[in-house]
């Protein structure tokens, strides 16, 4: 269950190698949810960042975990060069941007809670491939490409291995898109100075020097031991974490020079599993990146890692819808965990890549409520949430121009409206009551009269996110239509909107409680209730 702020509803509430890009809000876990060994910390034991695929039913796939949008059916076997050339004339869900992915990108939408292939068949659709293309070739080798394969893994692969340039293997292209533009960096180890790295694209803090070679089960004792830099939650990393720390650019080794000096090229643990075949575990040979997997009997080096990017998750603050968009302008929630209370901000990136700062209401140590940038372009965004200096959160939230959220009393989402009855009399004299009464044990309903032949009784209700739907809004009370008047901005705090509904119809007086239906835009709010007497 989601803790709200409740003491205010309303605010409270061209194909040539070149170093790729970090493009992901977060580093997505390999979705691995089987127990392997008798010991703690094997994948399952933490499972974090599950794959989050949304299909959007136009031939795409959004990954609510990096942010990025996928083809949703490959586009078949092709040559390398001619996947390059596919994916820049792709028109597919409205977009005409989308490109090859990079290696990073392709092998993080590899599920490994599956295998041939180890990808999630229920929103991607299956092919009769054995590899996807990437970019991205092999440092010392421009006749390799970086492949991912059905089976879970990742290597460099010559060009002429697919049947289209003479192989007999089958190479297939499946296009990405930069849905929000994350970070241009290409390199983001910054060494500790205590026998520890930091990853600023993952947030990931990683153990500078491995161990000695290891069998896993070893391995996996090893790393739920380790004290270092005055920290005792290391880990094994599963392998997409793992695998994160490779340069495709580099080679002998691999690994960023600065961040792990004199580091060599050898092949190291993971926590995750070989699927069906659990005598066998992933590792990640930093010779050139190659993901496989190796016998958990043979003896092979850890490199722990602890922390990580935490989920924050991004809903209107009065709606809580968790799978609604936010509007630009609009009053929205961010739900994590350890916020400092005093030293926290949050930025959004919009799908321009333009990193805007957000104004922030309140903070408690799970939840941020802030006003959605005015200028933020509509699209997929990511978002930042920094605690004491240092990033400790990401995620991505849909922005619409038009995303309609009504309070409610209790800053839920539901139950009685956050609302205000107006009665105004045939002498021209208008007064004012809430519909709602709040005390130490919740809100309930206070009952609106809809008194004489003389008077008329309008409701005016709060909420976010709807004053860019001035004139095109519809509302029914208890399943009558009523008229509109906004939404507009409230004027006195920002972010809040309102919207009136009335004069309401005699026909309602005894109903009891009913719901209030609200249309923005053609887009739905969440339902409140009023009371009628």
């Amino acid at each position: 269950m989601i803790a709200r702020l409740c003491a205010v509803p309303v605010l409270a509430a061209s194909l040539v190698a070149q170093p790729s890009p970090w493009t992901m809000a977060r580093l997505p876990g390999t979705g691995q949810s089987r127990h392997f060994s008798t010991n703690f910390g094997d994948d399952a034991n933490y499972a974090l960042n599950p794959p989050v695929l949304r299909g959007n039913g136009d031939g795409t796939v959004t990954d609510l975990v990096t942010g990025l949008l996928w083809q949703q059916a490959d586009g078949g076997e092709m040559t390398w060069e001619k996947a390059a050339e596919y994916c820049k004339s792709l028109s597919l869900g409205g977009y005409r941007d989308w490109k090859l992915p990079f290696a990073h990108e392709a092998y993080s939408i590899l599920n490994h809670n599956g295998s041939r292939p180890a990808m999630d068949a229920s929103v991607f659709t299956t092919s009769e491939a054995e590899y996807w293309w990437t970019y991205d070739t092999r440092a010392d080798d421009p006749t390799r490409v970086w492949v991912t394969n059905a089976g879970g893994g990742i290597g460099p692969h010559p060009r002429n291995e697919t049947v289209s340039a003479g192989g007999d293997k089958r190479y297939h292209t499946r296009c990405v898109r930069g849905a929000i533009k994350v970070d241009k960096l290409v390199s983001a180890f910054t060494d500790n100075r205590d026998g520890t790295v930091t990853d600023f694209h993952t947030g990931l803090v990683w153990q500078q020097q491995s161990s000695d070679p290891l069998t896993w089960e070893e391995a996996l004792a090893y790393a739920e031991r380790l004290v270092l830099a005055g920290q005792d939650d290391w880990r094994m990393p599963h392998i997409k974490e793992l695998r994160s720390l490779n340069d495709d650019q580099m080679a002998n080794p691999s690994l960023s020079r600065s961040g792990f000096p004199g580091s060599t090229a050898i092949e190291t643990w993971s926590s995750t599993i070989l699927f069906n075949q659990p005598e066998r575990a992933w590792t990640v040979d930093f010779a050139f990146g190659i993901a496989s997997y190796r016998n958990k009997t043979e003896r092979l080096r850890v490199r722990c890692v602890r922390g990580g990017f935490q989920a924050v998750t991004a809903v209107s603050a009065a709606s809580f819808d968790p799978n609604g968009p936010v509007a630009p302008g609009s009053i929205a929630a961010a739900f994590g965990e350890d916020f400092e209370l005093a030293d926290t901000a949050l930025s959004l990136i919009d799908a321009d890549g333009i990193s805007r700062p957000a104004a922030l209401f309140a903070v408690t140590r799970s939840q941020v409520n802030f006003l959605v940038p005015e200028a933020a372009v509509a699209g997929l965004a990511s978002l930042a949430v920094f605690s004491g200096g240092r990033q400790v959160g990401a995620g991505v939230v849909q922005l619409e121009r038009v995303a309609p959220g009504l309070f409610s009393a209790n800053a839920s989402g539901k139950g009685v409206a956050a609302a205000i009855a107006v009665r105004s009399r045939g002498d021209g004299v208008q007064t004012s009551q809430p519909v709602f009464e709040c005390a130490a044990s919740g809100c309930s309903a206070l009952p609106v009269n809809l008194g004489g032949d003389s008077e008329q009784v309008a409701l005016s209700l709060f909420g976010t996110g709807m004053r860019g739907a001035v004139g095109q809004s519809a509302a029914t009370v208890g399943g009558v239509s009523v008229s509109v008047a906004g939404p507009v901005a409230q004027g006195q705090y920002p972010g809040l909107d309102q919207v009136n509904l009335g004069p309401l119809p005699r026909s309602l007086a005894g109903r009891g409680e009913v719901e209030i239906e609200l249309a923005a835009a053609g887009k739905a709010a969440n339902k409140v209730t009023v009371r009628f007497q």
